[in-house]
């Protein structure tokens, strides 16, 4: 190698000064070929093995080994550079171990291009962004206003960059190779739910139409608890020191939730049928004087029907019911969909992994047996008993060989009108009796649906009427936070198939769906748990409210989830002078904004609709191929954390130079500013 760096490759500029090609003495002392010719020549690359060795390894394809060294290398030097940006003060923070960080996979295709953001930039948007989607108010510092100016100058370039991202994504997505999990344990849940419609007459005519949409604003207002049964159970959820994966296999899932020796006992507990058999939604239905009574399943059927496509189609069964003039409308469970998606199936299969898995079982099965023993005989009373024989006259539609009840019941029971249980519904019957079962904790609130209170409405609220409707929701368990408070906490899986690309955006029926079961669960708070479909491991917990999901929903597809109790507000208008009886509430995609009222027919004719066309079948046909899961650009994962980058935005670029943007000027960031601060003095 010295010997190369010796050769001289400038030529002498006297040789053209004297109109010479070459002079004798330069052609002596510099011309290779004339050493050659003596023998005195030396080969500069004679030890070029040697000396390249180290170059040659640099530039060769490494194995597959050496790059998975090479990427636990680089994952360890990133965790060593965050955890020293995080110590204050010069103080070093002494770990055992490393911090593991879920979500770090290789990217399936190569980017086209780098981002148009800077590393720096990028780190400096994530700041942004983090300090401003985070709930409360923040508190701004000089730099921290100065940032946002950078970040507002700058989101026109990331809402573009993003937008393509997205559409990259999109053409690379193979939907085919998706595979259903735990599909023999879904499809046994399946069957069991088709065979609780046995008890639904077979024809019905349609008689009238109800209207999706509402004129006027509609508001679900939370009353109060009338009666809670059983205790919530603990929920503990993992803490990512460590890489968490789920258990999914159907043989644990059938043992747990399936072929539990008491399953028959528990299936026919109250709470487990539809509320028009519920015997305890009958005993508080008069007493609270509702209109509707409704369970969270069929409530989440009727709220999720968004325009504008109203795509989606259900089948709910409805018994009217005339009481002391009044009618009052069960809305039962839905038929269930007789066509599955793969996510729908896999989300049906991670709610009930989720609950093995978090949900803490105190109760061994035979103590549950006991429990479930004693519920029975406590609650439901002697079996041949007469006040059961004459609630059975007056219409209760309750089986004699199963339920009962007791003349002391009513006597002891007590409404309370308070969010939480107080010591007089402690001291109920109910809590006596079910002060062991730790499996089921199942709520009966009250609510008011009618117009919202606001200053826009405030002239047309009179004209709206207000409707009490009893909501019959059960719960996943609680949690107890660090301070000791507990928090009701209800699962909500989010299945993830493109995580080295980040966060998958939920859809509008998960959202309307999480939505609401906040709503009608007061105080209650939702954990959405992040699962990678190929592994099984948990990517992360977000915590949301229902406010935060109203958002969400809103941002994603422009949709105000209150606009969707219109339809609840239809419904128990439109039947509420129906003539009592057995009714089939009915939407498909070609009733459009509408959906069919039809009425139990004797007899199969013109016009009638066969619900054995449906509850007949023996299996559920699932979709051959899934549509693209669109990623959320407001999302960041633990990756774009730990990597200071922003979501769905390509690799940073090095250097700020290096970027193919236009240059920002003053007045593109007075811009930037004035769009966020434009409608500052408008509120009041």
């Amino acid at each position: 190698m010295d010997r190369f760096l010796q050769i001289d490759w400038n030529p002498d500029i006297n040789d053209a000064v004297d109109n010479e090609f070459v002079s004798e003495e330069t052609f002596q002392q510099q011309s290779n070929i004339f050493k050659y010719i003596l023998g005195s020549f030396e080969d500069p690359f004679a030890n070029m093995d040697e000396d390249y060795a180290l170059v040659a390894r640099h530039f060769s394809s490494p194995t597959k080994q050496e790059k998975s060294k090479q990427k636990e290398q680089n994952q360890n030097e990133n965790n060593d550079k965050q955890m020293k940006q995080q110590s204050k003060g010069g103080k070093k923070k002494k770990a055992a171990a490393k911090t593991y960080i879920p979500g770090i996979l290789k990217i399936p295709y190569r980017f086209p291009r780098p981002s148009v953001l800077c590393k720096e930039e990028q780190a400096l948007c994530l700041r942004v962004h983090l300090k401003f989607s985070a709930s409360g108010k923040p508190e701004l510092t000089q730099v921290d206003k100065e940032e946002l100016q950078t970040y507002l100058s700058l989101k026109d370039y990331i809402s573009e960059e993003q937008d393509e991202y997205l559409k990259l994504a999109q053409a690379n997505w193979d939907g085919t190779k998706i595979k259903c999990i735990c599909e023999e344990f879904v499809n046994t849940k399946w069957s069991k739910k088709m065979q609780t419609m046995n008890y639904l007459p077979r024809y019905y005519l349609e008689t009238t139409n109800i209207p999706i949409i509402a004129e006027k604003p509609i508001n679900l207002e939370y009353v109060s608890t009338c009666k809670v049964i059983g205790h919530p159970s603990n929920i503990n959820l993992p803490i990512f020191g460590t890489q968490y994966i789920l258990t999914t296999s159907s043989i644990d899932l059938q043992d747990q939730f399936l072929n539990d020796p008491e399953a028959k006992n528990k299936h026919d507990l109250n709470f487990k049928l539809p509320v028009s058999q519920d015997f305890m939604c009958r005993n508080l239905v008069n007493k609270c004087d509702a209109d509707m009574v409704i369970s969270s399943s069929g409530l989440k059927c009727l709220i999720n029907n968004a325009g504008p496509k109203y795509n989606n189609s259900w089948i709910l069964p409805i018994l009217i019911e005339s009481h002391n003039g009044k009618n009052i409308i069960f809305v039962d469970k839905p038929v269930p969909p007789t066509i599955y998606t793969v996510l729908e199936k896999n989300n049906i299969a991670c709610k009930y992994i989720l609950r093995n898995s978090f949900v803490v079982q105190k109760l061994s099965k035979k103590s549950r047996l006991n429990c479930q023993e004693k519920l029975y005989d406590d609650i439901l009373g002697d079996l041949t008993s007469e006040e059961l024989l004459q609630y059975e006259e007056d219409g209760a539609y309750v089986q004699k060989e199963k339920y009962s009840f007791k003349e002391h019941i009513e006597t002891k029971e007590k409404t309370c009108a308070c969010t939480r249980m107080c010591q007089c519904e402690q001291e109920s019957i109910v809590e006596d009796s079910t002060k062991e079962i730790n499996l089921q904790n199942t709520t009966y609130s009250i609510f008011n649906l009618g117009p919202q209170t606001t200053k826009q409405n405030e002239l047309m609220k009179d004209n709206i009427k207000q409707y009490k409707i009893l909501i019959r929701t059960k719960h996943d368990g609680i949690m107890t936070l660090e301070n000791g408070v507990t928090q009701p906490i209800s699962l909500a899986p989010r299945l993830e198939h493109q995580v080295s690309l980040g966060a998958e955006a939920i859809t509008l029926e998960e959202g309307l769906h999480q939505w609401i079961s906040l709503i009608t669960r007061p105080e209650t708070i939702l954990a959405r748990v992040r699962i990678s479909v190929e592994t099984s491991e948990i990517i992360q917990i977000e915590k949301r409210s229902a406010m935060a999901i109203s958002n969400e929903v809103n941002r994603l597809y422009s949709v105000n989830v209150y606009d969707t109790l219109g339809f609840l507000h239809n419904i128990i208008q439109n039947l509420t002078n129906a003539q009592p009886g057995r009714y089939l509430l009915k939407h498909t995609e070609r009733n459009g904004m509408f959906a069919s009222v039809m009425k139990e027919a004797k007899s199969p004719g013109k016009n009638t609709y066969d619900l054995d066309t449906v509850r007949k079948k023996t299996e559920v046909f699932t979709s051959p191929c899934m549509p693209w899961p669109a990623l959320d650009k407001a999302l960041p994962t633990p990756m774009h954390k730990l990597f200071e980058r922003m979501p769905a935005m390509y690799y940073p670029s090095q250097k700020r130079h290096q970027n193919k943007r236009k240059p920002l000027t003053k007045a593109t960031l007075k811009k930037g500013l004035r769009r966020s601060t434009r409608n500052k003095g408008k509120k009041k």
